[in-house]
Parts: C-alpha cells; structure tokens; sequence
C-alpha cells in the first residue's frame, strides 16, 4: 500500500465528516442505535460497531487502520497511553509464579505494577543494570518469562542491546 494514501487517505470517509481534511476527534462515549435489536447486536459484540468508546470509535478506528497498514499488519491495538500498552502486554505473557528481569529504574508506573500489584499473584522481579547482557543473563531464574527493557531507559536515558537480549530471551523462553 502506498505510504501517501495510507498516512492521507486509508480509514477516513471524508463524505460522512463534512469533507474536511482532517478526520474530526470524536469525543462521544456512547453512540445512537435506532432500533432495540441493534442496540442487543452491538452489545453481543462491542468490537462489530460503535458502542461506548472503550471499545472502539472512529477516531482511534482510523489510527488502527493507518497503524496497522504501515506495519502490514492485519490490525493494532491503541492504548490510551503508554502505562496501559505495557501493563497489557505485560499481564498477557506472565502467570503466577513467573520472574521478570527488568531494566533497573524503569518508567513510574512500570516499576510500582512490578513491585506493587504483580506480587500479589506471587510474579517476582529483579532489576538489573541493563547496559550489560551479561546482567539479564546472571539474573534469570528457571520460572524466568519475561525480560523488560527501555531502551532509551526512562530516567537516566541508558541504552540496552534489544536485540541481543532478544536473542537470549528468546532462547530460554522456547525451552519452557
């Protein structure tokens, strides 16, 4: 797909926002049905049409396309900041009793779910210095699943090698 059409065109229907160029934010929460049946529809599948915006509307609907289009992927997700795209991604691969090795000094809200609310499903972690691979490796533990880094790292701007720590993760988590 062309990049130009992707970044001006995919995703927006100019005819129904007045032929404006640039797609309006919609800031409603919730969205008109015409008919009960509809209503019944919508709610036994909150993801097939606008609902409530929780879910989608056509604002972060355009952005989706747009975003998955310049990944080629099939679709994205769009969180409403950043603390809510790592808490998911980071609940979606950790069960109880899983170790994470993260980045010492992680963003505010990374660090306070590693310290506060993962231990309470017995999930353990242990912040390395992560300029060194050689620290996420000494680090792991058998019950090891999840490696967390920030490159740049959020308060002293550190980097980390992404992708050999990838490479190491990736090793050990095909083993489990």
């Amino acid at each position: 797909m062309d990049l130009s059409y992707i970044i001006n065109e995919l995703g927006e229907d100019r005819e129904h926002y007045f032929n404006a160029i640039a797609p309006p934010i919609i800031q409603t929460s919730n969205f008109r049905f015409n008919k009960v049946d509809e209503l019944r529809a919508a709610f036994a599948d909150e993801m097939s049409t606008y609902l409530y915006s929780r879910g989608i509307n056509p604002t972060v609907d355009i952005l989706r396309k747009k975003l998955a289009a310049l990944d080629e992927a099939e679709d994205c997700l769009v969180f409403n900041n950043g603390a809510a795209a790592i808490f998911a991604a980071v609940l979606a691969n950790v069960k109880a009793g899983d170790h994470i090795v993260s980045v010492s000094k992680p963003y505010s809200w990374v660090q306070r779910m590693f310290d506060v609310i993962l231990p309470r499903f017995g999930i353990t972690t242990t912040y390395v210095d992560g300029r060194k691979t050689e620290n996420y490796i000494a680090a792991t533990k058998p019950n090891t699943t999840f490696y967390y880094l920030e490159s740049p790292n959020s308060w002293d701007f550190a980097l980390q090698d992404i992708e050999a720590v990838a490479a190491f993760a990736k090793k050990k988590t095909s083993s489990l």
